[in-house]
């Protein structure tokens, strides 16, 4: 019986910090959404302001739902993008630090959702079924 529970506040914590990290990045890309569409067009801002955000929160669910491999390990991806952008791009490009810096902590709530699901508990938890 505590095994479930603990089983069950491991997934609920891991969609949280996905579900956290997808409302700030949404916040953080609104704040982007005009430059955006100014060189890319209205149909790619909407795209990455509404839809980009909601791809890891979207592979925590299939991970959480069907303990899908694959899904675990596109998010793994996806972070270390999201960690190689954001170092590529630096902080000269940007406009506005606040952006910067939201940006910064939608990519940390991220990554912590990513270590949680490769902790030694976390991969244990992939294992059971």
């Amino acid at each position: 019986m505590m095994d479930t529970i603990s089983r069950n506040m491991n997934s609920t914590m891991f969609l949280r910090l996905l579900l956290i990290a997808g409302v700030i990045e949404t916040t953080y890309l609104i704040g982007l959404f005009e430059r955006r569409m100014a060189v890319d067009g209205l149909a790619m801002a909407l795209a990455f302001t509404i839809v980009i955000p909601w791809v890891p929160y979207a592979l925590g669910w299939a991970v959480v739902t069907w303990r899908s491999r694959i899904a675990a390990a596109i998010l793994v991806a996806l972070t270390a993008l999201a960690w190689v952008a954001g170092v590529a791009i630096g902080t000269a490009n940007w406009f506005d630090d606040a952006v910067l810096l939201v940006g910064a902590l939608a990519t940390i709530f991220q990554t912590l959702a990513t270590l949680m699901l490769l902790s030694p508990a976390g991969r244990t938890w992939m294992e059971r079924r």
